[in-house]
């Protein structure tokens, strides 16, 4: 008699699911993107980072879904708040490509560099894309998306085009991709290893080093110079980046005050 073969396969867990505090269920009903730990007061299991997590309101009615982080403070990040969804592939797609609509008709042919995502603000928390020229640079301030990584390539080739992906991780984020075989600064996509990239804004060229960059506290920095139409560079000033279109205003100020 012969008996079945047991499978060695562990069973599929079940969808981690969160209760909040009156007061976090309120903030999450009211779009605020974060879930800080103490503000968890029942999960049905513990769950891994970048797991899907599903809130349920205090009457068990689906609340939110968005990405948990076993490893931060703030335990949930919210993607999404409304009436049940699907997630999957074709999920991920619509809301990139809803996301990148917001900045249609920004990159012109005096303009290629911008801010494509800006966190949390965007729907993408913990993340953001920004664009110099043809190069693209993925940052990335949290482990949640490390499950994603090689997805959230494959998306911004789908739609951006870039001729390259670099991944800048911040430093709480940098040990969790080192794990997984990642650095900071490497390319994801593209063959190009340079940091230099001239890029435009407002018809005005500005260089930044995609690779290294500068970090000061709280902050991604990117070292702008200005480059006058004979070619020679004027003098860097470094600008805190919270859009590239803001740093650039920022060093045009900036040069017209030394100018004069």
């Amino acid at each position: 008699m012969s008996s079945s073969p047991t499978s060695s396969a562990s069973p599929a867990k079940p969808r981690l699911r969160l209760r909040l505090t009156p007061a976090a269920e309120y903030a999450i009903r009211a779009g605020h993107p974060w879930v800080y730990a103490e503000r968890i007061r029942e999960k049905n299991r513990e769950g891994d980072s970048g797991e899907i997590a599903v809130v349920y309101d205090r009457k068990d009615r689906f609340l939110a879904l968005g990405l948990y982080d076993p490893d931060s403070p703030i335990r949930f990040r919210a993607l999404y708040s409304g009436k049940p969804v699907m997630v999957d592939d074709d999920w991920w797609r619509a809301r990139l490509a809803a996301s990148l609509a917001r900045r249609e008709g920004v990159v012109t042919d005096q303009t290629n560099g911008v801010r494509w995502i800006n966190g949390e603000s965007d729907g993408w928390p913990a993340m953001v894309v920004d664009q110099y020229a043809r190069t693209l640079v993925l940052k990335l301030y949290s482990a949640v998306w490390l499950p994603r990584i090689a997805d959230l390539t494959r998306w911004l080739r789908e739609f951006l085009k870039p001729e390259r992906i670099v991944l800048r991780l911040s430093r709480n984020a940098t040990t969790s991709f080192e794990q997984a075989g990642y650095q900071d600064g490497q390319n994801l996509w593209g063959d190009d290893t340079s940091g230099s990239v001239v890029f435009l804004e407002d018809g005005i060229q500005f260089w930044s080093d995609v690779v290294k960059g500068q970090k000061k506290p709280a902050s991604f920095s990117t070292s702008a110079t200005i480059v006058g139409a004979s070619g020679s560079a004027r003098p860097v000033w470094t600008c805190s980046m919270l859009s590239v279109s803001a740093a650039g205003s920022h060093c045009m100020r900036l040069e017209e005050a030394h100018a004069v």
